[in-house]
């Protein structure tokens, strides 16, 4: 049985980590290991975790004194990952028991394929995280994933460069289409994979290397909500939403990826559509 590697950036995740460990721990029908990567933690996040789990087997805990940031930590935890398929699991996420079984059959079942995405469910840990965001995951985001869902449901599991490359023209390669890491199962030796994550990234890191896979070939689609992706008041998704400035930043160098490596599938004024939206995030004033 193929070895799947959970891999668990951590900072600072005392409060949420026990309920993220003991989900993945629950994956039924796979063979798995889950490592623990924590990026200088002050808040006893490593003490809990050896105290908690450490007598599990499957478990392995890396601990670093030199914080790296998101980026930084999530190539380290890719660096320590061992297994023929990897997931990136938030440290408050929460995976469904067929989760892994799912995405690495899919997998499986699509030798050529590198990557494989499922749809995740959202969930508010406070008030002020719902207030912050519930017009973005309760209305905006829906709207924008309706089509593109209805359009891989007529495609079927299995999903060509040129139909993402369509549906991610739609808003101009600017919105997610296949979610946040614990949504998404890849091939640890795929040069993707190999390559890591950019680390000009902060906001749209999954996204930028979900694209890079997509460019590289076929990746794989399951229909079914296969875990929770939790929005915090103090999370990332508010964070970004303030950092327009770095939202900007960060899009403009996503597109000078998408012109790279998407250059065959792009007809000319959709190049230069995209340009021109790189040149106005590259010069936005926006704070």
């Amino acid at each position: 049985m193929p070895l799947i590697s959970v891999c668990i950036p951590t900072y600072n995740g005392r409060t949420t980590i026990e309920r993220t460990l003991l989900r993945v721990l629950d994956q039924e029908g796979v063979d798995l290991e889950v490592v623990v990567v924590d990026d200088a933690s002050s808040d006893g996040t490593v003490d809990f975790v050896r105290q908690r789990f450490s007598l599990i087997d499957r478990v392995r805990i890396c601990s670093f004194a030199e914080r790296l940031g998101i980026v930084g930590n999530w190539n380290r935890a890719l660096a320590h990952a061992t297994g023929d398929f990897v997931a990136i699991v938030g440290q408050d996420d929460e995976v469904d028991p067929d989760w892994a079984s799912t995405l690495t059959a899919a997998l499986a079942r699509h030798p050529e394929a590198g990557l494989a995405f499922c749809r995740r469910r959202f969930a508010y840990d406070s008030d002020a995280a719902r207030v912050a965001m519930a017009s973005f995951f309760d209305d905006i985001y829906p709207r924008m994933l309706e089509p593109f869902y209805a359009r891989l449901d007529e495609v079927g599991e299995c999903v060509d460069t040129e139909t993402m490359v369509r549906a991610a023209l739609v808003h101009d390669f600017e919105t997610n289409l296949v979610g946040e890491p614990a949504f998404q199962v890849f091939r640890r030796t795929s040069p993707v994979a190999r390559e890591g994550y950019d680390a000009a990234m902060g906001q749209m890191i999954d996204w930028e290397f979900a694209l890079r896979f997509i460019a590289a070939g076929p990746i794989v689609h399951c229909s079914r909500q296969l875990g929770t992706y939790h929005i915090r008041a103090a999370g990332v998704s508010v964070d970004n939403a303030k950092d327009l400035s770095r939202h900007d930043r960060e899009f403009a160098h996503l597109l000078s990826v998408v012109l790279a490596r998407f250059d065959r599938w792009l007809a000319a004024d959709e190049r230069e559509r995209l340009e021109a939206r790189r040149q106005a995030s590259l010069h936005s004033e926006r704070g």
